[in-house]
């Protein structure tokens, strides 16, 4: 019988009070939506600085390789053949510069900004 009377109390209350009521539902709505606009935007940040430090530092690994073979290109025609100095690349050394460039981008990059992600964005800004 109390749980009855409660209940009826409240909705009238509730319906007595409906811009009130209202106005409370949709702040309740819009913080709801924020919260969880707030995890999904974080989560979503976190994968793409990932994927940008990838991308970054595969890039930066091509472009030394790039720079590797276009010297071997444009510096060996020019010595003399009877000094016999050619300039070896092989595919091994390739392979384990672009690897090792990628490793060091996402070791460089993902760790501070695995720290990072674990400040409260007020002690972040204060660190700075």
């Amino acid at each position: 019988m109390i749980k009855n009377e409660t209940w009826r109390v409240a909705l009238d209350a509730l319906l007595a009070k409906k811009v009130k009521t209202a106005l409370t539902m949709l702040g309740i709505a819009v913080g709801s939506t924020c919260i969880v606009l707030v995890v999904t935007v974080s989560m979503i940040a976190k994968s793409y600085v990932i994927a940008q430090i990838v991308l970054l530092s595969g890039l930066g690994g091509l472009l030394g390789i790039i720079i590797a073979v276009s010297i071997k290109v444009f510096a060996e025609p020019p010595v003399p053949a009877e000094y016999n100095m050619p300039i070896p690349i092989s595919l091994l050394s390739l392979i384990v510069a672009f690897v090792a460039s990628c490793s060091t981008g996402v070791l460089f990059g993902y760790l501070p900004a695995n720290r990072a992600s674990r400040l409260q964005p007020t002690e972040a800004l204060h660190h700075e």
